[in-house]
């Protein structure tokens, strides 16, 4: 049966592309998950980096390089709960974001 063959030719065309297709798209979501992933643990370092640069900040002007992490998050605690420390804070993001967003 001569149309029979070629429907069945067809098919096994139709299956062929659809077989590239599917190996495709797997090939497109692993080089997506890369590309994810390359992107959190850049995202960790710079992290890890900042958290390293205000400790360091941290230690030398506020000269808690002697104490426990312990006695630090006390001091820490202390400090933040000063009268006006919020104004503080606030004011000084204010500024640094108006910096930031005009130059």
């Amino acid at each position: 049966m001569p149309g029979e063959m070629a429907v069945s030719k067809q098919m096994e065309v139709y299956n062929n592309r659809l077989k590239a297709i599917n190996e495709k798209m797997e090939k497109l979501k692993a080089q997506r998950e890369s590309i994810l992933s390359r992107e959190r643990e850049k995202m960790r370092k710079a992290r890890t980096r900042r958290l390293i640069q205000n400790g360091a900040l941290a230690e030398q002007y506020l000269d808690c390089n002697e104490m426990s992490p312990e006695s630090f998050e006390k001091f820490l605690t202390g400090l933040v709960s000063q009268r006006g420390y919020k104004d503080f804070v606030q004011a000084f993001k204010n500024r640094e974001m108006e910096v930031k967003n005009n130059g």
